[in-house]
């Protein structure tokens, strides 16, 4: 596994409101200027809510070129920007550049991020601007506070993705009914749905009976409904063109368990200690015997992958398991290249680009056969419905995948049946040498404790090699 240079959190240091946090140096640097500031007065208040606009309107419409450049004389942005000390460089940080434009004028300039890099960039610094309205005491709901809403107790990451999704819901006639309604809260209520694929068997029917009314909207990727909103699907599909396309360094990939000392502080201070006991198959199995073990199941382990081996030796043939792909969200928005411009631009610069086979599971036949109705099964070289909590994937021959992808299914409801943490001994056992497991998760905390301590202590223990934890907006990913 590999990881990029920039998105290395490290435990913070300061105990100046951002303690909470695990910083990166980044995000150290905005905080030191934002220091400064001393005291606080209307000038930083208009600076940090002004660059916030700024920075979420180019996360936000990235089609729309006026977001894209800020002239440094314009009366507006030289009062708001300019002339507050250090407000210049916060903007450079967040990935920003000053430029001389066609007319001779002095303007900061950015393009739309493309790459997990540059939307790591601009969103690290989004977050520190709304963590400093929040020490401030600054509503982050500008027509809240004008109505007296009390400040948040506690600070979250705002979750984009949930409210225009809730705005979708709102507008459309069919959510609004009550078999739809009925459906929603059936796969939500553990007492009626105590299992995954309870769960998501009432969650398929509710986006049967959407579908079937709206279907264009519910999909379309270019719709602002949130669906497609830079989800974890999304975050998921542009990690692994970059890993197809040979775009990370391992020469240049750090070593270290990024996040584990400040994980380990917090689970200290929660008195919980990771009981590797319940993980038997880390301790047992010497390398020897492991490989014994391989040499035996080889003539039993039928794989789907095993008549391309040669293959791939020679002919750059990625195998890319999709654990819990539902629908087939992660599929399509990889393999047809719609994701973002990008995508289509490193397949054509790149000379590694591999030819990509997808292999789709999911608990629940009903969303994959919405995946089928929908066409989005083409992206697939095969579905499979069962559960990969009950070794069903022990049918698949070790070290025969490149990549294990899970978008919004692990680190969450692991009472009720989805993988877990342990899940990634079988990963281990699947994945090839220098194979990659990446796994994204929607999230709107500032970060998952001691869910993703024990995804990392597990990582460690298997020996796994750049572990890294991050986060794009709302969207959480490990790998």
């Amino acid at each position: 596994m590999a990881m990029q240079a920039n998105a290395l959190p490290q435990k913070s240091a300061n105990s100046d409101g951002y303690s909470d946090m695990p910083l990166n140096v980044r995000q150290k640097t905005a905080i030191s200027v934002i220091e400064q500031w001393q005291p606080v007065a209307n000038e930083h208040k208009k600076y940090v809510s002004t660059a916030l606009t700024i920075l979420t309107n180019v996360l936000y419409k990235p089609k729309e070129l006026k977001f894209q450049t800020l002239r440094l004389s314009k009366p507006g942005v030289k009062k708001k920007i300019v002339d507050v000390n250090g407000g210049v460089k916060i903007l450079k940080l967040a990935g920003f550049e000053q430029a001389i434009s066609d007319s001779s004028e002095s303007i900061l300039r950015i393009a739309p991020p493309a790459t997990i890099e540059e939307f790591e960039q601009l969103t690290d610094i989004w977050l520190i601007l709304l963590k400093t309205q929040f020490n401030w005491g600054i509503h982050p709901d500008a027509s809240a506070a004008k109505n007296g809403a009390a400040l948040p107790s506690k600070f979250t990451v705002p979750n984009n993705l949930a409210s225009q999704m809730a705005t979708y819901f709102e507008q459309n006639e069919i959510a609004k009914s009550a078999q739809f309604q009925s459906f929603v809260q059936n796969s939500n209520n553990i007492q009626l749905s105590p299992t995954a694929l309870e769960r998501y068997t009432f969650f398929a029917k509710a986006v049967q009976l959407l579908i079937a009314n709206d279907s264009h909207n519910f999909f379309d990727i270019d719709c602002q409904n949130g669906l497609n909103d830079m989800d974890a699907s999304n975050v998921a599909a542009m990690i692994v063109s970059e890993i197809c396309s040979g775009y990370y360094d391992e020469d240049e990939a750090y070593t270290n368990l990024i996040l584990a000392e400040d994980l380990r502080i917090m689970a200290q201070h929660a008195g919980h200690q990771p009981n590797m006991a319940a993980y038997p198959q880390l301790q047992t199995d010497s390398n020897e015997e492991k490989t014994a073990a391989v040499d035996a199941e080889d003539e039993k382990s039928p794989a789907v992958p095993k008549e391309e081996e040669k293959e791939d030796n020679g002919g750059g043939v990625c195998t890319v398991f999709d654990i819990g792909c539902g629908w087939g969200n992660f599929g399509r928005l990889l393999m047809d290249k719609s994701l973002t411009a990008y995508l289509q631009q490193i397949e054509q610069e790149s000379s590694e680009w591999k030819t990509v086979k997808i292999y789709g599971f999911d608990i629940a036949p009903d969303l994959i056969e919405i995946c089928k109705q929908q066409k989005f099964d083409r992206f697939y070289e095969q579905l499979q419905a069962f559960d990969c909590q009950r070794d069903e994937l022990t049918q698949y021959k070790d070290g025969s995948v490149d990549i294990i992808v899970s978008c919004n299914c692990m680190m969450q409801h692991k009472k009720i049946g989805h993988p877990n943490e342990a899940f990634l001994i079988e990963a281990d056992r699947l994945l090839k040498d220098n194979g990659w497991m990446v796994i994204t998760r929607r999230f709107h905390g500032i970060h998952l404790g001691l869910e993703l301590y024990a995804y990392l202590m597990i990582a460690q223990q298997l020996g796994w090699k750049n572990v890294f934890a991050s986060r794009i907006r709302e969207i959480f990913y490990i790998g």
